[in-house]
């Protein structure tokens, strides 16, 4: 985050009926007290109520946002990055709009076809012999490499779809090739799971990221992109 101070972050999750989180929610937390900064985790269920008392009471510098379901349903995901951005709270991952394209794989595959970006999104198959590419930071994003195989060759396509999609600060996109020289998209995860021993944080280790680097360089993006907007709406007020 820039210059290195301490800072408060969360970890935000859905949490399960049964009340159990996942590990990667533990394995995250503990990487970002690692990096020095303090941390703690906050569970929700279906009440965004209790995100904004809890937020207003002690205000973040900043939210991991793990949530992937709100209320057990996906579909309600993107109310949780709308909610944080209501609060004004920096979180890292894709925004409202990113998670809503997600939920619809229709308006996924007509938004890449108008940037011409290829995709079969309507399959929703993923074979396997596709290939699931990482990439971290925004525009220009970093492809990451491939367990097999050269990234660089498919690394046009992967970042054309991550722009055309809104993706940010980390995301895997699945890709097929189709035999005939070419590749198309069938799939996109904006908010993938960060735990150590899952596709993102493998792919990064390639790249020759330690783990808690790769949370650095997600959380280090969200917090420009905070950065960046205030700045902006300085330049605004100083315009006018």
């Amino acid at each position: 985050m820039g210059d290195e101070r301490p800072r408060r972050v969360t970890v935000l999750y859905d949490l399960p009926a049964e009340g159990m989180r996942d590990e990667a929610v533990n394995q995250v937390a503990s990487a970002v007290a690692r990096l020095g900064h303090e941390t703690d985790v906050l569970g929700i269920t279906d009440d965004l109520d209790v995100l904004a008392e809890r937020f207003h009471e002690r205000p973040p510098d900043l939210v991991i946002n793990l949530a992937e379901k709100l209320a057990g349903n996906p579909h309600l995901a993107p109310d949780v990055a709308a909610a944080l951005e209501l609060l004004q709270v920096p979180f890292t991952g894709p925004g409202p709009a990113a998670l809503y394209l997600s939920c619809d794989r229709l308006l996924a595959r007509r938004l890449l076809a108008s940037h011409g970006v290829p995709a079969l999104f309507m399959e929703g198959r993923v074979l396997e012999t596709d290939v699931t590419v990482g990439i971290l930071g925004n525009d220009p994003f970093d492809v990451l490499p491939l367990a097999l195989g050269d990234s660089e060759r498919i690394a046009p396509l992967v970042r054309a779809t991550a722009s055309a999609l809104r993706l940010r600060d980390y995301a895997l996109v699945v890709v097929r090739e189709n035999g005939k020289g070419t590749a198309e998209v069938v799939g996109c995860m904006p908010n993938p799971s960060l735990a150590p021993s899952d596709e993102l944080a493998r792919a990064a280790r390639r790249a020759g990221w330690r783990y808690e680097d790769m949370i650095r360089r997600i959380m280090d993006e969200a917090w420009a992109r905070r950065e960046g907007a205030g700045q902006a709406s300085a330049g605004r007020e100083t315009y006018e």
